[in-house]
């Protein structure tokens, strides 16, 4: 097979330590991986940090100067991958147009804020009163559990107004 070229295409017998033959896995079985982390702990933390569920583990990612997504490398912890992406960005000169992952005085990576963290969402002092981002929504649940949408309107008390003569 290496003289015609065709030996990285095919699979290999494994051997083990004895020198024996390792039998083929049976079809339909997967070769065993790492134990999968928690749901908590797969989200990620930082920028340009993707969880790869099939490899089990951290893709540091980023889009070059031509918009291309490039993967960097892969890695068991967030920590490294986020390290890896700043190094990056870096080395490319694409820190004006690119997320970084931001260091404390303390050389520690500060994790990125979620969406509504940037611009937070007012909540309402009134029942049945929700903020849409733009305007207020007055609703309720009906009998049957259906969301049913009363109007929306500018001000919050208008809103609430109209779910108490609604209910």
């Amino acid at each position: 097979l290496k003289k015609v070229g065709l030996d990285a295409q095919r699979k290999v017998n494994q051997i083990d330590a004895e020198g024996k033959l390792v039998p083929k896995p049976e079809k339909g079985t997967a070769l065993p991986l790492p134990a999968d982390l928690p749901a908590g702990e797969r989200k990620p933390k930082y920028h340009g940090v993707y969880y790869k569920g099939s490899k089990r583990k951290f893709e540091a990612r980023f889009r070059d100067g031509a918009g291309n997504n490039k993967t960097i490398a892969y890695f068991t912890n967030q920590e490294e991958a986020a390290h890896a992406y700043n190094a990056t960005i870096k080395k490319h000169g694409l820190e004006a147009s690119r997320h970084t992952n931001e260091v404390d005085a303390a050389g520690q990576l500060v994790p990125k804020r979620k969406n509504n963290q940037r611009y937070p969402v007012p909540k309402s002092k009134y029942y049945g009163v929700h903020h849409d981002g733009r305007k207020f929504q007055a609703r309720f649940t009906d009998a049957y559990g259906k969301q049913k949408t009363i109007g929306r309107f500018f001000i919050e008390d208008d809103a609430a107004h109209a779910y108490n003569a609604a209910i």
